[in-house]
């Protein structure tokens, strides 16, 4: 799922595996403001937001909360929706 262009990464997520949160590190590709989504194994919504300028920008998440296992983070923008998955352990 990651996405690249000319080499830099739209967006970069770690730690992957996550214990108790989770940073989302935004290229200078993405502009404007972005629904971030948390979806579990099964496809449902655990967790969203809209976040302004994103650009550049870093944001953490926290994750203790969230039961193990694997789940899917979505950055949709309007133009672009990427997906990374990730695992969380605690």
């Amino acid at each position: 799922f990651d996405q690249q262009i000319n080499g830099e990464r739209d967006l970069a997520l770690y730690p992957n595996p996550a214990d108790a949160q989770i940073n989302l590190h935004f290229g200078q590709r993405l502009g404007g403001e972005a629904t971030i989504r948390i979806l579990d194994s099964n496809g449902r919504v655990v967790s969203e937001q809209l976040v302004g300028g994103i650009r550049g920008k870093l944001l953490s998440l926290e994750t203790s909360w969230m039961p193990v296992g694997m789940y899917v983070v979505e950055v949709e923008n309007g133009a672009e929706l990427i997906r990374e998955r990730i695992s969380i352990v605690h």
